[in-house]
């Protein structure tokens, strides 16, 4: 929690009398944290992939049209440029944290190029490795351990590096029709999907592919899955239609709950580092689908981010779950970026009579976390809990401590 944000203060006088008082630190008074999506200056391609770095300002797009490009962008993709590499039919990329060290890989048949990078794509070398039709591949923050996945028909091999791509070995988790692949920021934790019908399999490691553990979570045609920053949060997200059917995980994939996301042909997701913030996005087929939805509770609840309707086909997230990137298919590239939460207002405050505890409501950014303090003298404070949101921008808590009380301050804090 950040204190040095929003609060507003609030006393509460035992004749029900309110005196209110709102102050504002630090940036001042904001708008909705709601954002449109952004077209870029991007070409439009066939674009297959993205990947950030932690901070969201360093961007790379890759497209397996032929000839298939390698985009850039070190300004959180207000501007991009080609990459000083081969085209190419690209279908994956990768970066480390701070996005310095980069890696893309293809699937042309039945070359398979991998190409290394470890100045931000200035440069390019290619990877030491045998061709395959690689489609997923994943980095540890610092850009040492390396997984690829391929799709080789009818079954594709899953190769791991520990230093960097400079060398590789199977991953020896078997071959399958290996779809997507997602790692914690250590690069121990790994989890592979596939879109084998009708088994779809789920494998897991813990111990950077040393052994790999087949999940139970429902059989489908898995598509896409992302990880929080320690391994622990994952989503998987399928295209089966007609429920395209997501799941999450709090402990590593060891036990997989069904996430009320809407039924769509979903073919993408990203998480923030803490896996609270989860964005999913589908792709239009047939007149349905084509949406990209936002949970800010590690998947309890979504919201439509109402991005243009379309066949999104990748998206990527800062750590902070702050910014977005996505790439359609046969498209452009589109950004997002989250204003910071507005300032809640107005202030009211409630003395229920039948208990005697006080109601305080405030509107403010749907979708914000939003922590009420309280105190009897300003110096000393406890956190009384996060304000439920319902409905959507109308915050609520209930005080049950203030009875009795003469004299009680309240304060608000954005994460």
């Amino acid at each position: 929690m950040n204190s040095s944000l929003h609060s507003f203060l609030t006393r509460a006088i035992s004749s029900i009398r309110c005196l209110a008082v709102i102050a504002a630190s630090g940036t001042g008074i904001h708008l909705s944290s709601a954002q449109s999506w952004v077209p870029t200056d991007t070409p439009v391609q066939n674009w297959t992939d993205v990947a950030s770095s932690a901070d969201g300002t360093k961007l790379v797009a890759v497209a397996n049209d032929y000839p298939g490009f390698v985009y850039l962008s070190s300004n959180s993709g207000a501007t991009w440029y080609p990459a000083n590499i081969d085209p190419g039919s690209w279908t994956t990329v990768s970066s480390s944290a701070d996005g310095t060290k980069l890696i893309v890989a293809g699937n042309d048949f039945p070359q398979g190029p991998v190409y290394l990078s470890k100045d931000s794509g200035l440069s390019w070398k290619p990877a030491d490795i045998e061709p395959h039709g690689w489609l997923a591949s994943s980095s540890s923050a610092d850009g040492s351990k390396l997984i690829l996945a391929a799709e080789d028909y009818p079954a594709g091999p899953v190769f791991m590096s520990t230093n960097g791509g400079e060398s590789w070995q199977p991953a020896g988790v078997g071959e399958h029709g290996w779809t997507c692949l997602a790692a914690s920021a250590d690069g121990n934790r790994v989890v592979l999907t596939g879109a084998e019908f009708p088994i779809g399999p789920v494998f897991r490691t813990t111990n950077a592919g040393t052994t790999w553990t087949k999940l139970e979570v429902r059989a489908s045609s898995w598509m896409a899955v992302a990880s929080s920053g320690d391994g622990a949060k994952l989503i998987i997200a399928s295209n089966e239609p007609p429920i395209g059917p997501v799941y999450i995980s709090s402990n590593s994939g060891a036990n997989w709950t069904p996430s009320p996301a809407p039924a769509e042909n979903y073919s993408a997701v990203a998480s923030s580092g803490d896996g609270r913030t989860l964005v999913i996005a589908s792709t239009f087929i047939n007149g349905v689908s084509g949406n990209i939805f936002i949970s800010k509770n590690a998947g309890t609840s979504w919201t439509n981010t109402f991005a243009p309707i379309s066949a999104w086909s990748s998206i990527a997230s800062s750590t902070d779950g702050k910014k977005h990137v996505a790439t359609q298919a046969g498209g452009v590239v589109y950004i997002r970026s989250e204003a910071p939460p507005m300032l809640p207002n107005p202030v009211q405050l409630r003395k229920m009579a039948e208990t005697g505890a006080y109601r305080v409501r405030f509107t403010g950014s749907p979708g914000t976390a939003y922590a009420v303090f309280a105190s009897s003298d300003l110096l000393g404070w406890k956190e009384l809990g996060r304000a439920q949101e319902e409905p959507p921008g109308n915050f609520t808590l209930l005080d049950a401590e203030a009875e009795g009380l003469r004299q009680r301050f309240y304060k608000v804090l954005t994460p």
